[in-house]
């Protein structure tokens, strides 16, 4: 149903099930952000299923990373990489008046940092249908992502190792 095949042949550690669902999220939506894009696993799924744009915010420290980041976003047209810290974007964002109507956050796995992730992207997203969502909920891995999500986000659902607020 969705376009996953080159997402999947992407290093990295995002399940086909995680994908699937981040392409039906892309989907719907015109302004999606990404924060933490790696090697562009999960950034490919969401480009290929949108019409939309896909903003990939990530501070790119290893440069073989960023590398192949650009080797496979590099077919789609949507994607527009910002090497930044998640705070800096956030705030430039919010400054400018952008809003987006999914955020996925990726980037940081500690409890401390998740939590200044979902309050400084949560100001800007499209309200009242957008979803804020992230990977690594698991308390077998990354405790933090779970202890971040279970304090600040009231309502959400699972989907693999995602956690989300859609429909919620």
């Amino acid at each position: 149903m969705y376009s996953i095949e080159h997402a999947k042949t992407v290093d990295g550690w995002m399940t086909p099930q995680e994908l699937e669902y981040l392409a039906h999220l892309s989907s719907g939506a015109s302004v999606i952000v990404e924060i933490g894009s790696y090697k562009g696993r999960s950034a490919c799924a969401m480009a290929a299923n949108t019409t939309g744009i896909l903003v990939c915010v990530d501070k790119w420290d290893d440069q073989v990373a960023r590398a192949e980041f650009a080797k496979q976003t590099g077919r789609y047209g949507n994607v527009l990489p910002m090497p930044m810290y998640s705070q800096d974007a956030a705030r430039l964002f919010y400054e400018l008046g952008v809003k987006f109507d999914v955020v996925f956050i990726d980037g940081a796995h500690n409890a401390a940092d998740v939590e200044q992730d979902i309050k400084a992207w949560s100001r800007v997203l499209r309200q009242p249908s957008s979803v804020l969502c992230g990977h690594d909920y698991s308390t077998r891995h990354h405790l933090g992502v779970k202890q971040a999500v279970d304090l600040l986000v009231r309502k959400f659902k699972v989907v693999g190792t995602i956690w989300t607020t859609e429909s919620q």
